[in-house]
């Protein structure tokens, strides 16, 4: 498949994803990943109920990504650098990994931006492997400073942070006189 048709492809599929009436169901995870430059992109994370997507690559709901930024994220489905990953129906366990691709070192952000289609809002955490930290999107952006470089199995969007457990949160509201 030549660029031009990936493409094509790619605008027709975000196009199903977002707007028509066949896939008002899906819910979505839209967040944006800011370069060191000052570069935005957007990555759409969706989720159907019905299970017509998987974790796989999947023709007609992931879109890969065309561009050649030297500051980029993106989705890593089998290998393959995608925009827009569509996967089976919502599981909090889950955690979906992100390929970031630096060549201008310094800070970026990576911030959520909306959630869709969800009956309850959900919680929506960056996971970085290396540090084992969860930053909670849904109150702050996560921020990091990073050298040039590919790092793959380090950043994760993830919907628990296993860290904090209900024991945790009930000690820290207790106090002794």
């Amino acid at each position: 498949m030549n660029k031009v048709t990936s493409l094509i492809l790619t605008v027709v599929l975000f196009a199903l994803i977002t707007n028509t009436t066949h896939t008002q169901n899906i819910q979505r995870v839209r967040i944006d990943f800011e370069t060191p430059s000052g570069f935005i992109r957007h990555l759409l994370l969706g989720f159907t109920p019905d299970n017509t997507a998987n974790d796989g690559f999947d023709y007609g709901y992931d879109a890969m990504n065309l561009d050649d930024f030297p500051d980029d994220l993106n989705w890593l489905i089998d290998d393959v650098h995608c925009v827009i990953q569509c996967v089976g129906a919502f599981d909090s366990t889950k955690k979906y990994p992100l390929g970031l691709y630096i060549t201008n070192p310094g800070t970026f952000t990576i911030n959520l931006t909306e959630l869709e289609n969800f009956d309850k809002e959900i919680d929506v955490f960056i996971y970085d492997s290396f540090e084992n930290s969860y930053t909670k999107l849904n109150e702050s952006d996560f921020e990091n400073t990073t050298d040039v470089g590919e790092f793959h199995n380090r950043y994760f969007i993830a919907f628990k942070n296993p860290s904090l457990t209900t024991r945790d949160i009930i000690s820290k509201d207790i106090s002794i006189k």
